[in-house]
C-alpha cells in the first residue's frame, strides 16, 4: 500500500509539471505573438507638420535707358520692413535680382551699384560717395543674384553709364520678392509600435513556448512508465481472489 501511495504521488507531481509547462508555453507562445504582430504590422497615426510655403513677388520689371556717361537711380527706394508686412506677414528671404545691358541691340557693359540712403543724396548731390559692395557689380552685362538686404535700411539702386564710349545703354531690370511663410499640414503616417529589432526577440519567444507546449504535451515522466505493471498486478491479484472465492463458494 505504501508503495502504491509513493506512485500515485509521482504520478501527480508528474501531471503538475507537464501542467505547468503547457501553460508557460502558452503564455510565452502568445507574448511571442503579440511582439512579432507589434514589429512589422504597421498602425497609422496623425500628426502636424509645419512646413514653409515659399512666396515670391515682383517688386520691379521694367526698361529704361541709360545715356552716355551717366547715372539713372529708381526713384522707389526698398525698404525691408515695409515689404515684409505687405507679404502676409511672412519670412523674408532674398531678394532676386536680374537685369542685363544692351546697346544698339547687343550686350554691353555697366555697372550696377546699391547704395544706403546717406550715400544715396551723396550721389545725388554729385558728391564721392560709397556703395554696400555686394550685389554692386562694375562693367557687366548682365546679372543674376540673391541677396538678402540690411533689415530697417533704405536701399537705393544705380545704374552707371561711365565708359568711354560714348553711347546709351539700354537696361531691362527684374526684381523679386521671396519670403517663407509657415503652415501647418495634418498629415497621416503609419509606424510600428515595437521597432524592427524586436522582430527576432518575438520569434524566439514564440519558439521557446512552443517548444514547452511539445514537451508538456509529450512528456511522460517516470512515474507513470511504472503504474502499468502496478495495475497489472492489482488486476491479476484482484481476479485470481475473485476466482479463488468462487471455488469457495461453490464447494
Amino acid at each position: 500500500m505504501t508503495t502504491i501511495n509513493n506512485i500515485g504521488g509521482n504520478i501527480h507531481k508528474g501531471s503538475e509539471l507537464e501542467k505547468r509547462f503547457l501553460a508557460s508555453g502558452h503564455v510565452l507562445a502568445v507574448i511571442g505573438i503579440l511582439i512579432l504582430l507589434l514589429s512589422i504590422i504597421p498602425f497609422p497615426y496623425t500628426t502636424s507638420d509645419v512646413e514653409e510655403d515659399p512666396h515670391s513677388s515682383v517688386w520691379l520689371d521694367k526698361s529704361f535707358a541709360v545715356p552716355a556717361c551717366s547715372s539713372v537711380w529708381l526713384n522707389e527706394s526698398f525698404f525691408l520692413p515695409a515689404l515684409t508686412n505687405n507679404s502676409d506677414n511672412g519670412t523674408f528671404s532674398y531678394l532676386q535680382i536680374e537685369f542685363s545691358a544692351t546697346a544698339d541691340g547687343l550686350s554691353d557693359i555697366i555697372t550696377f551699384q546699391a547704395v544706403d540712403e546717406t550715400d544715396y543724396l551723396k550721389m545725388r548731390a554729385g558728391e564721392p560717395y560709397q556703395d554696400l559692395g555686394y550685389p554692386s557689380q562694375y562693367n557687366v552685362t548682365s546679372e543674376s543674384a540673391q541677396w538678402v538686404p540690411p533689415n530697417g535700411t533704405k536701399i537705393y539702386f544705380v545704374w552707371v553709364n561711365s565708359f568711354l564710349e560714348n553711347k546709351s545703354k539700354s537696361v531691362s531690370a527684374s526684381f523679386t520678392l521671396n519670403w517663407m511663410k509657415s503652415k501647418t499640414v495634418e498629415k497621416t503616417k503609419s509606424r510600428t509600435l515595437l521597432p524592427s529589432e524586436a522582430e527576432l526577440l518575438g520569434a524566439l519567444v514564440l519558439i521557446i513556448g512552443l517548444l514547452w507546449i511539445s514537451y508538456g504535451l509529450v512528456s511522460k515522466p517516470p512515474s507513470a512508465r511504472l503504474i502499468d505493471p502496478v495495475k497489472k498486478n492489482l488486476h491479476s491479484g484482484f481476479v485470481r481472489s475473485c476466482s479463488s472465492a468462487s471455488r469457495s463458494s461453490a464447494t
